[in-house]
């Protein structure tokens, strides 16, 4: 399961799944490949160290493969994305990334 429900970003541990991002600047849609884009996990804010990072594609989008959460025990943390365009930066978030438990595990 991936889900996003309102700004959480639910996922089962081990799944599979995408983050379609649409920026916009001044409320006119940023064209596709003219940003850059890191989605940032975390266990706590204060943390050093990242549990995750993905770098969207030059059409926006986050991908989850199965290795990038097998290991991130079951709780909530929290991610935000950072978004820049020249000198231009914008974050969106912080908000919860939740990881949920799974029955069936492959090691």
């Amino acid at each position: 399961m991936f889900k996003l429900i309102g700004d959480s970003i639910n996922i089962t541990r081990g799944d599979t799944g995408m983050l379609q991002l649409e920026p916009a600047l001044d409320g006119e849609p940023m064209e596709k490949g003219t940003y850059t884009a890191v989605l940032s996990v975390k266990a706590d804010m204060d943390d050093e160290a990242y549990l995750l990072q993905k770098q969207a594609d030059d059409n926006g989008r986050f991908f989850f493969s199965h290795d990038d959460t097998k290991d991130i025990p079951e709780g909530t943390y929290v991610y935000d994305i950072e978004i820049r365009s020249g000198e231009q930066v914008c974050t969106i978030g912080p908000a919860k990334f939740i990881v949920k438990g799974d029955v069936t595990r492959d090691d």
